[in-house]
């Protein structure tokens, strides 16, 4: 089950310096490919997990997005994310979304993640 009552966004107080429309378009476009990387079995499991960078223009863009194992609809939950990302958040440097315990999103222009 999903939770939808204590979803949360946080976002980086500042705008991205390019063409806002295009960083978001590309920005979800990544998201979008990271939640299908999530959604590849690892062997037996499936990992519901997936980290990645792309270049767009000049700057990185760093992501990763993330469900509970519980949640049993990772890519409805990633996929609710998404969509909640792109009301509260666009044409900002960073942003992250949590769906309560059931998944979460997160993009920077910078490594947020240790190796």
């Amino acid at each position: 089950m999903i939770d939808y009552e204590n979803t949360f966004s946080m976002q980086n107080p500042n705008n991205v310096s390019e063409d806002t429309k295009s960083f978001n378009k590309k920005a979800m476009d990544f998201l979008h490919k990271l939640v299908l990387k999530a959604l590849i079995p690892d062997g037996i499991y499936v990992v519901d997990y997936a980290a990645g960078e792309e270049r767009l223009g000049e700057n990185k863009l760093y992501a990763m997005v993330q469900c509970a194992k519980i949640t049993g609809k990772c890519k409805a939950c990633l996929e609710s994310a998404i969509k909640e990302l792109s009301k509260c958040c666009g044409g900002k440097q960073g942003a992250r979304v949590v769906l309560g315990i059931s998944c979460n999103l997160r993009y920077e222009l910078y490594p947020f993640l240790s190796k």
